[in-house]
């Protein structure tokens, strides 16, 4: 370290804020295990030293990495406490799903940006099969695409933030103030009052009509599964006598009713999503309800069906053979539709395509009508990966197809946008062209390997420029971010300006990689960019909405060359990909990374490596089969287990 490290990571000079020097120690080294980690793994994947600096021999790397690992395992062994989850509420998505579960409506009650496929008859996760056709919305996310049904009059849900590196469902981003309670309280009275709402519930007999059944009764199933837990009698006791007053001041015993269920939809234990407390550092097994709601809301985004309520109400769901048959039973139902709407889309970062805005006068093929940007083509191009998911998940296929696959779902109009990237649509102009309400998208062999998986998809491409040419550097840091759970670190807060042009770029004589190894000189820039450079470079072959090309603008060829975690050296995007393929566990362990922290609805800390060791070792030996991935995410220790539940101020 003394050799290699400490004349920038030392006393002197502590670049990136680390100090190697000051771990004089293994217990200092102990004191500081997220350190410890990082160090392990910038061994590991060769991102230190950097590239231009004197390099440790291949057995000194790795005995220095065996050392930090070492720590590491140290650390967790004898510090099993899990990272505590702060109470959150059900995010806006969530909602929708448990009201909808809950009062077996026929549609959703408001419209949900978040459901960017808006036909879902075709997703049938019992088959086994994904359609060789599939039928889905064009317009601009939040306007009706397929014609459904939804409920109106509904207020308003406020909107839900989502964590930097994370997801929407992370308790820091999803409190309650005061103000929102009010408003849920409007909201839920809206819901069953809208004018659709008996013709759309399958409750209107059973809950919403007097039939002779005492309210009480009636009333118990209800109010446990809406409050994913059983109903004590005090409970009970006090929503039956709201209905007995209120049916006493409206001489309505459905009315009545619609004012109990506007109050369930309000109360904090079914906007909450609560567990019993546990002291601070205990770590004790969740209950057989608090894992029934886990399940639910990690696949299902929603509340438990009655299965699940029944294993958790007879005491069985912790049970091992249980849980995974329950677990498979959820992947086999259609709500399991919720891990593409709601996981997928998050962790591709497919929101961002929203707001990329190609330069008009530039990239007028990619807005559908001349002087006018709301219909934007690249909408459309945000289906693909999302099918390609679906697919992997109802044919239960292996997860590296994420990282290369040989098929995709295109629309005609999508697939000439990778066949014919100067004229896509031929001599048709562009007005008007995706105004419809409906585009088939066909299940293609792609013939390829430039295309296939998620990396190269036009969708990510596109979100990752800026208005006027590629971000290698934006590129990069979502292929680190989503592909290998590596996200960089913050940027300086004084950064070197690129040009915003690549023509301006040109003008100097530059390629944008060469203009970037100027910017990199800077020692402030070096670090950062040594790691996500290389992972951006190699996808310079596609221009700023996704087309390949074999040359810049102005006529100089592209090198997309560069070498994957220190090892593996490539020249172009086929074999960035092989190089990934032949170590298959790097994409495995960062894929299960992620769904295990949306599982749990938080950020992983040191202490979960065990189990992401475990998951990590199951699905590799499966191949990467998506179903293995979800079953030892359900399995795994920390979904298992709780500790102490942080309540906000």
């Amino acid at each position: 370290m003394k050799q290699h490290c400490f004349r920038c990571h030392g006393a002197k000079k502590e670049k990136g804020k680390v100090n190697l020097e000051a771990l004089a120690k293994r217990s200092d080294v102990l004191k500081d295990v997220e350190l410890a980690r990082h160090a392990a793994e910038a061994l590991a994947k060769a991102e230190m030293p950097p590239e231009d600096e004197p390099q440790p021999a291949k057995g000194e790397r790795a005995k220095l990495a065996a050392f930090f690992e070492g720590v590491v395992d140290e650390y967790v062994t004898a510090n099993t406490t899990l990272e505590p989850v702060v109470m959150r509420r059900l995010n806006r998505y969530e909602y929708n799903n448990a009201v909808r579960d809950l009062l077996e409506l026929r549609g959703d009650i408001y419209p949900l940006p978040e459901k960017v496929i808006r036909s879902s008859q075709y997703f049938d996760p019992a088959s086994g099969r994904m359609p060789a056709g599939v039928t889905v919305g064009n317009r601009t996310l939040g306007k009706f695409q397929v014609e459904r049904q939804i409920l109106s009059g509904v207020d308003p849900f406020a909107i839900d933030l989502q964590a930097e590196h994370g997801f929407n469902n992370q308790g820091e981003q999803l409190s309650i103030p005061p103000i929102l309670l009010e408003s849920l309280l409007k909201l839920g009275r809206s819901i069953v009052n809208s004018k659709e709402f008996d013709d759309y519930t399958a409750l209107r007999d059973t809950i919403f009509k007097d039939n002779g059944k005492p309210v009480a009764k009636r009333l118990r199933p209800f109010l446990e599964r809406a409050f994913r837990s059983p109903v004590d009698e005090a409970t009970l006791a006090r929503y039956t006598a709201f209905h007995t007053s209120e049916q006493k001041r409206t001489g309505s015993y459905t009315t009545a009713m619609k004012s109990v269920v506007a109050a369930v939809l309000a109360s904090p234990k079914f906007i909450y999503v609560v567990e019993s407390k546990q002291g601070a550092g205990e770590k004790t097994p969740a209950n057989d309800y608090e894992l029934a709601q886990r399940l639910s809301l990690f696949l299902w985004s929603s509340i438990p069906d009655e299965p699940l309520l029944a294993a958790a109400r007879e005491g069985q769901l912790r049970q091992p053979a249980v849980l995974e048959t329950q677990v498979r039973r959820m992947l086999n139902d259609r709500r399991s539709r919720a891990l593409s709407e709601n996981f997928a889309r998050q962790w591709l970062r497919l929101d961002q395509l929203i707001t990329a805005v190609p330069d008009f006068d530039r990239f007028q093929v990619y807005y559908s009508r001349i002087g006018c940007e709301q219909w934007k083509f690249g909408l459309q191009t945000m289906v693909e990966p999302l099918l390609l998911f679906e697919s992997v998940q109802v044919e239960d296929r292996s997860i590296m197809l994420f990282v290369d696959s040989n098929y995709a779902y295109r629309s005609d109009e999508l697939q000439a946008w990778y066949n014919k990237p100067e004229a896509p649509f031929g001599t048709r102009g562009n007005r008007n062209r995706f105004n419809t309400f409906t585009q088939p998208f066909r299940k293609r062999q792609l013939t390829t390997r430039r295309e296939g998986g998620v990396i190269t998809t036009a969708a990510v491409l596109t979100m990752t420029s800026t208005p006027l040419r590629t971000s290698p550097i934006k590129r990069g840091a979502w292929v680190a971010t989503v592909m290998f759970n590596d996200p960089p670190p913050p940027p300086p807060d004084v950064v070197p300006e690129i040009e915003a042009d690549d023509a301006a770029i040109e003008a100097k004589g530059l390629t944008i990689r060469e203009r970037l190894k100027q910017h990199a000189a800077d020692q402030t820039c070096a670090s950062c960019h040594a790691r996500i450079d290389p992972l951006g470079f190699v996808l310079e072959s596609f221009d700023p909405i996704g087309r390949w090309r074999d040359q810049y603008r102005g006529g100089r060829d592209i090198d997309a060359s560069g070498k994957l975690f220190g090892e593996a050296d490539f020249k172009d995007i086929e074999q960035f990909k092989d190089a990934i393929l032949a170590r298959p566990e790097k994409f495995m362990r960062a894929f299960s990374e992620h769904l295990l922290s949306y599982s749990l609805g938080r950020e992983l800390k040191v202490t979960d490596k065990p189990a992401i060791d475990r998951i990590t070792r199951r699905v590799l030996a499966d191949h990467g089969r998506f179903s293995t991935v979800v079953v030892e995410v359900a399995k795994s220790m920390p979904f298992r287990h709780k500790t102490g539940q942080n309540e906000r101020k």
